[in-house]
């Protein structure tokens, strides 16, 4: 049986790369590992790890923007 990852996915309007990489600047052993093509040549969303942890960090545009909810990546 392979084990599933689960990963915190973060909302952004538009500040998904920038927000991954004041986290990725924060903590050691840390590194942004993707970065999804969006319009525009901007990234649509980030893959990143902090110590090992992997996280993602996405463009949801105006309509799901960062709050106090938690997305998983399953």
């Amino acid at each position: 049986m392979s084990v599933k990852k689960i990963r915190p996915f973060l909302w952004y309007n538009d500040g998904a790369e920038a927000a991954a990489e004041f986290y990725v600047s924060l903590f050691a052993n840390s590194k942004i590992t993707r970065r999804m093509p969006g319009p525009g040549g901007k990234p649509m969303g980030v893959e990143f790890e902090l110590d090992g942890q992997q996280l993602i960090a996405f463009n949801g545009g105006p309509y799901h923007q960062l709050n106090e909810a938690v997305s998983l990546y399953v």
